[in-house]
């Protein structure tokens, strides 16, 4: 699809959540050259990560992970809750 760049994750030693994921992806970014990023969540542990980026994406966010992201003043991607559920 050549959608990402790249995929920091959890892997089988090292847990990446909340701000040690912005640490690693911030990491990345210094590696790369890079000075922004985007980053796609969908919960309070991501707010620590859209802190950092540049750009937020959320999928499907609770209302107040939604509330506070709106907040950010970023550039924003929704991809809602589908309530059809």
């Amino acid at each position: 699809l050549e959608l990402f760049e790249a995929v920091i994750a959890t892997d089988g030693g090292t847990n990446l959540k909340g701000k040690a994921k912005l640490a690693a992806m911030r990491a990345y970014c210094a590696e790369q050259g890079l000075d922004r990023f985007a980053y796609a969540g969908d919960s309070t542990a991501d707010l620590a990560v859209w802190e950092g980026c540049a750009e937020i994406v959320a999928v499907a966010p609770s209302p107040r992970v939604r509330r506070a992201i709106e907040r950010s003043g970023k550039p924003l991607v929704l991809f809602p809750r589908d309530v059809s559920r």
